[in-house]
């Protein structure tokens, strides 16, 4: 007997059905749906196609070299790199330049809350335990924080009644919180398997006059320090926290043949190759800002004036634009405020500088320069004024000679200008 063909109305607008029985699925319902999208109700269309867009750069015989992110705007299609941002323009198929961007995630916590005035902060984290310290008109506060819960194991901590300019560094075993008392350089040290008991505080030094600054240099860490005899100390601290000498493997410290007055930083390159070097700046108002080059055994390559300025100069700090070569940026102080404006210069490890150019103006430094995610340059600058202090992100892609502005932190809520950081 042949078979009596009749159409069967079939409704699909319930979709999938994959939690029953496909034995048992109802007829309006689907085991699996390809290439198809629900557009109006009780229906679908086949899914849109996709096509590949060029990466022609519109105007210009370049390329987008580093796409980074689609994204869209109304009815505009965008495309990030790491640095620039195209509009998609259909007709011809190409991007037009819509300028740079700069993706930056400010993220905040509060570590402090009372009535008391804090002023140069920092911190470090070492396995899991993060200390922070500050100072306050009655010496230098830390918290520590266990970064496991988020929650204090020590808070609002005194370390010293007396003691200006804490700095936090760390190697591989200690955290380290490092300040001045009077004429004292200290440090008092913290273990990560202890973290609620510092230890009893060292004397480095006792000639500091009041400017000093760190890098990390492999498990140690390399210093400067301005004398009070008109010089400024360069060397390195061992794994202890504590200055190192022959005695410890380490070669003799040694001394530059001027001041630091305005500011000192030191910044240090260590990987084993031909270019390690440890690049030393100091400050003063005779002699403007220098650079001292010097190999790993603390020996003068060179001495090369980075800005003859004699106005004064406050919170130097420098990065590596790549092997034998470093960046510096610099604070050239205003008792007006808004005539404060931050210059930078380059040097090579044989001691060659670059020309001072003004990289930004009205702010001064807050932060030493350092990498973020995307690979570029970012330092913390301060901006003072009577009711607007605030911090701005400041980022450099070394593709001009300006300091972009990324990102507004504590917009109305700053301090204003310090000279307490000096790096």
């Amino acid at each position: 007997m042949p078979l009596n063909k009749q159409n069967i109305p079939i409704v699909f607008g319930r979709g999938l059905d994959t939690k029953t029985d496909e034995k048992v699925v109802q007829i309006d319902r689907m085991l699996e749906l390809e290439n198809a999208v629900f557009t109006k109700k009780l229906s679908f269309a086949t899914r849109h196609g996709s096509d590949k867009l060029s990466l022609n750069i519109l105007g210009s015989t370049d390329h987008i070299a580093d796409p980074k992110k689609l994204m869209t705007f109304q009815d505009e299609l965008l495309l990030a790199t790491k640095n620039n941002l195209y509009s998609y323009i259909s007709s011809s198929d190409e991007w037009a330049s819509r300028g740079s961007i700069s993706s930056v995630a400010i993220e905040s916590k509060s570590i402090v809350r009372n009535t008391r005035s804090q002023s140069v902060p920092d911190g470090n984290t070492l396995k899991g335990v993060t200390v922070y310290a500050w100072e306050e008109n009655s010496g230098i506060y830390v918290t520590v924080i266990d970064e496991a819960t988020g929650l204090p194991i020590l808070s609002e901590t005194s370390i010293s009644a007396t003691g200006v300019k804490p700095k936090v560094f760390c190697n591989n075993t200690y955290l380290f919180v490092y300040y001045i008392e009077g004429s004292n350089w200290k440090v008092r040290k913290l273990s990560p398997s202890n973290p609620s008991v510092f230890d009893a505080a060292v004397t480095l030094a006792g000639d500091i006059k009041d400017n000093y600054d760190l890098h990390p240099h492999g498990n140690n860490l390399v210093y400067i320090y301005n004398k009070t005899g008109g010089i400024c100390g360069i060397g390195y601290i061992k794994l202890d926290g504590d200055i190192g000498g022959p005695l410890d493997g380490f070669p003799t410290d040694v001394d530059t043949a001027v001041k630091g007055d305005s500011c000192v930083a030191i910044i240090s390159k260590f990987d084993g190759s031909f270019t390690d070097a440890i690049y030393a700046l100091y400050a003063n108002t005779t002699n403007g800002l220098r650079c001292s080059v010097l190999d790993l055994g603390l020996n003068f390559i060179a001495t090369t004036t980075i800005d003859p300025t004699t106005t004064a100069i406050r919170n130097a700090t420098a990065i590596f634009t790549d092997a034998s070569n470093i960046k510096i940026y610099y604070e050239i102080y205003n008792a007006t405020t808004y005539n404060t404006y931050i210059k930078s210069n380059t040097i090579d490890i044989t001691g060659t500088a670059g020309s001072p150019v003004v990289a930004i103006r009205s702010l001064g430094l807050f932060s030493k320069a350092f990498i973020g995610a995307d690979d570029n340059t970012y330092l913390v600058a301060a901006y003072e004024s009577t009711l607007q202090s605030s911090y701005f992100i400041l980022r450099d892609t070394f593709t001009s000679e300006k300091l972009q502005v990324s990102s507004v932190v504590a917009k109305y809520e700053g301090a204003g200008l310090t000279d307490k950081q000096s790096s």
